[in-house]
């Protein structure tokens, strides 16, 4: 497979602050490595692993400008992609969209088709894109035709889109499974058919998301898809105000939804009571800065809405068996 990228500075008056890579991929057991770093438009790092039925790209990045980061493949691309910091805009055929971080989607891209990432000046990124080989996602469309065969026939033809029209917020199950990828290695001569079997369950719970997206799921307290619009809402209120999240009752009044409805609806749509959610959803984020990270325990601590770092610590340890230093050191 042959794949190019350039990072551009985002002024269409300068442009010669210009950066290329490309490289073939040839070996399926190969990691290959990027970096742009102490320069002009700040850093750039990109992981790039290649097993049998799988490639996984890691992205992580801040520049002191906003710039354009343009890609393209010799070959169509069927991928999940999570970002998983900051915010980026993407560009493609017809297709302008935002992602935020704590969002997800499943992407088809078209052979030689240049793509655009827009990140923002000073603002951290980091994203995870998983990629399936050509004879793998064949394999697995037989397998579950009911599931794939739409997509992979779009796919197949040639057709650039995403699967899900709005990006879908990423779970605390999936920011767990993200992270047992992440730290596969340690599954030693295992670790690709753990990681495969990971890849697998991160596609299930995607296809899950899609469908409770999309459904007005039978409820006994969501009785309406303008019910669980306004729960899925109240959801992303929640995750955005980490340090300062609000009560059930203010919740509720913000969305526009009774408290109790809010309460019983909240646990049927997502399995976890308001708060439950919460906090696994903070300490998979404190899992993932632990690890793709080099701040502090009390910075960490602070970007996941504690106040002070024994809080914190007593919180991780409470649901990891660890204390986050231990879990960073054992991981790492």
């Amino acid at each position: 497979m042959n794949y190019s990228l350039s990072v551009t500075q985002n002024d269409v008056y300068d442009m010669h602050c210009e950066k290329k890579m490309h490289f073939n991929v040839k070996n399926v057991h190969s990691c290959i490595e990027n970096r742009l770093e102490k320069d002009a438009l700040g850093f750039f790092n990109e992981k790039f692993k290649h097993a049998s039925n799988y490639s996984i790209v890691e992205r992580n990045s801040l520049f002191t400008s906003d710039v354009r980061i343009k890609e393209s493949t010799s070959i169509p691309l069927f991928s999940l992609y999570f970002i998983l910091n900051g915010t980026n805009g993407y560009q493609f055929t017809n297709n302008d969209t935002v992602i935020r971080y704590g969002t997800n989607n499943i992407w088809s891209f078209a052979p030689e088709e240049e793509r655009c990432i827009i990140s923002r000046k000073n603002e951290k990124s980091s994203s995870i894109g998983i990629l399936f080989h050509k004879t793998y996602i064949e394999e697995l469309v037989n397998r579950y035709p009911q599931l794939l065969e739409h997509f992979y026939c779009r796919h197949k033809n040639g057709e650039s889109f995403r699967v899900n029209k709005q990006c879908h917020m990423t779970t605390p199950e999936m920011y767990q499974v993200i992270s047992q990828i992440k730290n596969a290695s340690l599954m030693g001569q295992a670790s690709e058919i753990y990681t495969e079997a990971k890849i697998l369950e991160l596609l299930a719970l995607q296809i899950d998301s899609r469908g409770n997206n999309h459904d007005s799921k039978p409820c006994n307290h969501c009785k309406t898809i303008d019910d669980v619009e306004k729960i899925k809402e109240a959801k992303h209120i929640l995750v955005n105000n980490l340090n300062e999240p609000p009560s059930i009752l203010d919740l509720s009044r913000q969305v526009g939804i009774n408290e109790n409805k809010l309460k019983y609806g909240f646990k049927e749509l997502f399995n976890h009571t308001i708060y439950g959610y919460l906090f696994d959803f903070k300490m998979n984020r404190a899992s993932s800065l632990l690890l793709d990270s080099n701040k502090t325990i009390l910075d960490i601590a602070f970007e996941c809405g504690y106040g002070d770092a024994s809080h914190f610590t007593k919180a991780f340890k409470r649901k990891h068996g660890v204390s986050p230093r231990v879990f960073r050191n054992k991981n790492k």
